[in-house]
């Protein structure tokens, strides 16, 4: 068997890598590689201001559902979108779940959620 991304795929990726390079800059270069296990407190702040930033530019929730507010992504495009964004060195979420669920109040079942503009400290 062999497995290989479509060239589809392929152009999800350089979006994301370029969107990335684009964005992980100026007052975001600081989180590159930051906020992991035992670094989890710092920049939380800058962190939450970068989920917002993801958010706003629609990469929140890329497997969700459109009418979830997500990017309704297949599978080899979320695989993608994580595989790159750590290769930029993007940082770790600054609240539960701020990556997983898109910008919006309610999940498809209508509950309530935490959106990656709700970074709160724990």
């Amino acid at each position: 068997m062999k497995l290989a991304f479509s060239a589809d795929d392929e152009k999800f990726r350089a979006q994301i890598a370029g969107w990335m390079a684009d964005n992980l800059t100026g007052r975001f270069e600081v989180l590159k590689n930051r906020g992991g296990p035992g670094d989890e407190h710092a920049y939380f702040d800058l962190r939450c201001e970068w989920e917002k930033h993801l958010g706003a530019a629609g990469w929140t929730g890329v497997g969700w559902p459109q009418a979830a507010g997500g990017r309704g992504a297949p599978l080899s495009h979320q695989v993608i979108f994580y595989e790159e964004y750590a290769r930029a060195g993007g940082p770790a979420a600054s609240a539960i779940s701020a990556r997983a669920w898109p910008a919006r109040p309610s999940s498809p079942s209508g509950r309530r959620h935490r959106s990656s503009g709700s970074c709160r400290r724990s």
